[in-house]
């Protein structure tokens, strides 16, 4: 069980990066069974904006700020989420 809630994935369709990283950050979703929400960039207003993409907020269990991290590197997501769970993912098959 992850202390991680939910992730929320902000990536824009004309993002090339992110139309490439969107596929792993579902599977790793669904690997460490973690809510997902898939965002628009584009669409977003306020202080849900963001200034580059792709964008990942994290939250934990029971709190509303998210941790935001920039990556277009599958394994920088990884190492946070492995950081918060109690299973670890090997790729050793």
């Amino acid at each position: 069980m992850s202390s991680i809630a939910r992730i929320d994935y902000i990536g824009a369709s004309w993002c090339k990066v992110c139309t490439t990283v969107k596929p792993g950050v579902e599977q790793l979703a669904k690997d460490f069974g973690i809510e997902l929400n898939v965002l628009d960039a584009d669409t977003l207003e306020g202080g849900d904006a963001v200034s580059k993409v792709p964008t990942l907020r994290i939250y934990k269990l029971g709190e509303t700020e998210g941790v935001e991290i920039v990556t277009k590197h599958l394994e920088a997501l990884k190492t946070v989420l492995m950081a918060n769970a109690k299973v670890v993912i090997s790729d050793d098959f």
